[in-house]
């Protein structure tokens, strides 16, 4: 479920409004800060990546909470993530000691506490 959100752009006559959509899981995350702030950070963790399934193998011979996770498809230099250790192809599933299942939820810690590396 996602929610449309249009934006007016005063003084720009060739622009009438700015629509786009965003996931309710993120609007519900972000709408307060909004309210409270008049803007929202985002934790900077310095990665790009898409998610993966997880094999039933790797789960089970790793011990791990999830099927799920995050594959690194790069790590920018001096980011938080490449001083953690974070390399390509690892696929990341917890932060903070809880499971993970996508970007939209990492995006939501600044900490990386663990990681499977599946070099």
């Amino acid at each position: 479920m996602s929610i449309t959100v249009c934006l007016n752009v005063p003084h720009q006559p060739e622009i009438c409004c700015i629509c786009f959509a965003i996931p309710i899981s993120t609007a519900n995350q972000i709408i307060p800060a909004l309210m409270r702030y008049g803007k929202v950070q985002h934790a900077y963790i310095g990665i790009g990546g898409q998610n993966v399934k997880i094999s039933r193998r790797i789960t089970l011979n790793h011990g791990l909470g999830t099927n799920t996770g995050i594959f690194v498809m790069f790590v920018e230099s001096n980011s938080p993530a490449h001083q953690a250790g974070l390399q390509l192809r690892d696929v990341i599933v917890g932060f903070n000691n809880q499971a993970l299942s996508n970007m939209d939820e990492l995006s939501t810690w600044r900490k990386l506490i663990v990681y499977l590396s599946l070099r």
